[in-house]
């Protein structure tokens, strides 16, 4: 059971530490019914350092897009305008939903403005982490982007049998952390840290088993059938699996013929 207490202690980390909310600075939170107790401790945490904040509620947009990959993402005009317009953006929703809306044109606009944006994570009552956690993770990533520098090649395995090779040469890292700067594209905080890169198009070859969360199934949680995806040239040029590999290959159909 969720407690405001615990909550605003989590959102205390996000809004001060994270997000660097400071006097004077306009929060936009983006939430939907089932995260509203999180959002407003947000809200809550923002006002304490003197920011002003405003919680957008989008249930009955995450309901419908979770029910159909057909609903369109982008958000209407005036939530775009509020999102150019605002200092910090917090998404706290379901997850797939805010991942789906991070590849947005708004999301894009803002950014380009010098808005910090980012979506908050599961768990915020029960987060035990510490500002050093955070600063530390934050390190790593600016290690391994170090570590990259020059790297032309990207081999990745995993225990489920995924064996693909990537070509990055030439490619900028995307450095995905905690704390968020101004124009930093967004990203799940507390409890992610990565460092991606944007692939050479047409040069991954191999295979990749997805045996976790497939956005876009509809799956929340782990799949029941791993999906398999045989890569040639950058492309899938197979998709094998259960039922969540049929409905997945239909949805990159449906894309393909829109």
């Amino acid at each position: 059971m969720k407690s405001m207490i615990t909550l605003l202690k989590g959102a205390r980390l996000i809004v001060e530490h994270c997000m660097t909310v400071k006097a004077g600075d306009k929060v936009l939170i983006i939430a939907d019914h089932d995260h509203m107790m999180n959002a407003e401790a947000l809200a809550g945490a923002a006002f304490a350092v003197g920011a002003y904040p405003v919680i957008a509620n989008v249930t009955h947009h995450v309901s419908s897009a979770l029910a159909s990959m057909e609903v369109p993402m982008e958000p209407p005009a005036h939530l775009a305008e509020a999102m150019k317009n605002s200092d910090e953006i917090l998404i706290t929703t379901h997850l797939e939903w805010a991942f789906r809306f991070a590849h947005l044109n708004a999301v894009r606009a803002s950014v380009d403005r010098g808005v910090k944006i980012a979506s908050v994570e599961e768990g915020m009552e029960d987060w035990d982490l510490t500002s050093q956690d955070i600063d530390e993770m934050t390190q790593k990533a600016e290690k391994i982007i170090d570590a990259m520098k020059g790297a032309k090649w990207a081999r990745v395995t995993a225990p489920g049998g995924t064996d693909v090779k990537v070509n990055i040469g030439g490619r900028t890292p995307l450095k995905v952390v905690p704390i968020k700067e101004p124009g930093a594209m967004i990203g799940p905080i507390p409890l992610w840290g990565e460092v991606a890169y944007a692939s050479v198009e047409d040069k991954t070859e191999g295979r990749i088993v997805i045996d976790g969360i497939m956005i876009g199934v509809g799956v929340y949680g782990s799949l029941n059938h791993p999906i398999e995806w045989t890569i040639r040239g950058g492309r899938a040029v197979e998709i094998k699996g259960g039922e969540e590999a049929v409905r997945k290959s239909l949805v990159l159909h449906q894309r393909k013929g829109s």
